[in-house]
């Protein structure tokens, strides 16, 4: 098949298709945004162990940028620095990021292993006491088959819920994983889960309705690490209603000596490349 008519058919893929192959092992295109202090260079995934990336191709046409945090369960800081990255890891390089759509049942053996190593020690003296918590809850987790489907939903919910037992925990999982009591394991970021910084309470029925946009978790990299390319853009006045155009991210975003691309602005349509 020729390349344009490849780009062609991705480009008017039917949703079912674009949440089916959002949702694959092999996926590779990630958008993250990410709020920094004014002028602090940018040339890592995150400061944390993982990093929180959602699907790109769930945002062609673009989103403007409070439109895509709104979906994200993120919110609008004035003052900062915004950061838009967009990654495409190589096959090699998806061994080191390690992709895994965020479900507790990736996201828990992932936790064990991050903190336990192969042997599941989670006795370590080199992790802290909440360190030590959430990966002895972590550790406990089997996925077996079963008949009831809901019954596999009800134990891993009950298990994963004991991630928070202790402000310690709870503050080690928002620390190494960027995981905040608004993530539910299911693979889809709460839309409005975020009011500046505080996750308002949700009924279940209004949690699962606004599940809509997939999040995977990548193991923190250098940006060059995992073919990324990213922007960083100042305050301005129209800023929040600019585009989170991944397009514009890939052509503008080409990294200065290994850190994001710093510009006046984003586009306020998009972009046609």
């Amino acid at each position: 098949m020729p390349i344009g008519a490849a780009k062609k058919r991705r480009d008017h893929a039917n949703a079912a298709d674009i949440t089916k192959d959002s949702r694959t092992d092999g996926y590779n295109d990630f958008l993250r945004l990410v709020w920094v202090p004014p002028g602090t260079a940018v040339t890592s995934i995150t400061l944390g162990k993982r990093a929180f990336f959602t699907a790109a191709t769930f945002f062609k046409p673009p989103a403007t940028v409070d439109g895509f945090l709104d979906f994200i369960g993120n919110f609008y800081r004035d003052g900062q620095d915004l950061v838009v990255m967009r990654c495409r890891p190589t096959p090699e390089q998806r061994q080191v990021v390690n992709p895994l759509l965020a479900t507790w049942p990736n996201v828990l053996p992932a936790i064990a292993d991050d903190l336990g190593g192969p042997a599941g020690d989670c006795t370590s003296p080199n992790l802290s006491p909440g360190e030590q918590q959430i990966c002895n809850v972590a550790r406990q987790y089997e996925d077996v088959p079963q008949d009831v489907y809901i019954d596999g939903v009800r134990e891993m919910a009950e298990l994963a819920s004991h991630l928070y037992d202790t402000p310690e925990s709870t503050d080690s999982l928002r620390s190494d994983y960027g995981i905040f009591p608004a993530f539910t394991g299911l693979g889809f970021a709460v839309r409005g889960s975020s009011a500046n910084g505080v996750t308002p309470p949700m009924t279940t029925g209004s949690i699962l309705a606004d599940s809509v946009v997939p999040e995977y978790l990548l193991i923190n990299a250098k940006l060059e690490d995992a073919t990324c390319r990213c922007v960083q853009v100042p305050e301005y006045e129209q800023r929040r209603s600019a585009q989170v155009d991944s397009d514009f991210i890939w052509k503008r975003g080409k990294l200065d000596n290994g850190a994001c691309r710093r510009i006046d602005r984003l586009p306020m349509t998009a972009q046609a490349f």
